[in-house]
């Protein structure tokens, strides 16, 4: 007689183990891609934002909003001494807080009357205020002039921008990087399904190889009184 040939399903266990090592390589493999995206990403919005022309324009932008601010302190000089407008402000404030004196007093609601009227009454005074400002600002040509210049600095700056998102959509190298992990996306499923699939063509092997020879060695069933099964259990 030869030697006895196991039907033992080696192939089977070596393919599974085979499956699980691609499958953690195409897996390390789709991170990798994802990093790769971000950087490109990253590299490209640091070079945009440290490239003399963006660091210039968002300067500008923001020496014109800086003037404009100190023009606008400068308008509101001569409305900040006048009577009307520093009464508008006050009686604001007595008829706030005491809106918030009568909230804190009455534990139930307020009636909804008087909060409407002390409300409406808040916000004439604030209109008030806001009217004078309005007034002052809008003569000073000095001013009008600062808001022009800062309108245009943050337009400049909107528009590089928009300009730069626009790029960033036909980068090459970005477009590179997007299509690679699209490659490591479809390894890394088909990586899984192979792993499932040796892992089940395994589990069925080994199960067809136990009940094969599940009574190898054994005399031979028993059956009979006091016996539950086969002999040799």
């Amino acid at each position: 007689r030869g030697a006895p040939m196991s039907d033992f399903p080696d192939d089977q266990i070596h393919d599974w183990v085979v499956a699980n090592a691609r499958y953690a390589h195409d897996r390390a493999m789709f991170h990798r891609a994802e990093k790769d995206l971000d950087n490109s990403i990253r590299q490209a919005q640091f070079s945009f934002e440290q490239s003399r022309e963006f660091s210039d324009s968002h300067a500008a932008e923001k020496r014109a909003y800086e003037d404009y601010n100190a023009e606008r302190q400068k308008a509101l000089q001569s409305v900040l001494s006048d009577p009307k407008y520093t009464a508008a402000l006050q009686l604001r404030d007595e008829v706030g807080n005491k809106l918030a004196s009568l909230r804190a007093m009455n534990k139930s609601e307020l009636p909804r009357e008087v909060l409407l009227t002390l409300a409406s009454l808040k916000l004439q005074y604030a209109s008030d205020a806001h009217a004078l400002e309005s007034a002052a600002l809008d003569k000073d040509d000095a001013l009008k002039e600062a808001r022009r210049k800062m309108v245009e600095a943050s337009t400049r700056v909107t528009g590089m921008r928009t300009a730069f998102d626009v790029s960033v959509r036909s980068n090459p190298q970005i477009l590179q990087a997007r299509r690679n992990l699209e490659d490591s996306r479809v390894a890394l499923i088909t990586a899984e399904a192979y792993l499932n699939g040796a892992a089940l063509a395994g589990s069925i092997a080994t199960d067809y190889s136990y009940y094969r020879h599940r009574w190898d060695g054994l005399v031979g069933p028993t059956y009979g009184a006091g016996a539950w099964g086969p002999y040799g259990y």
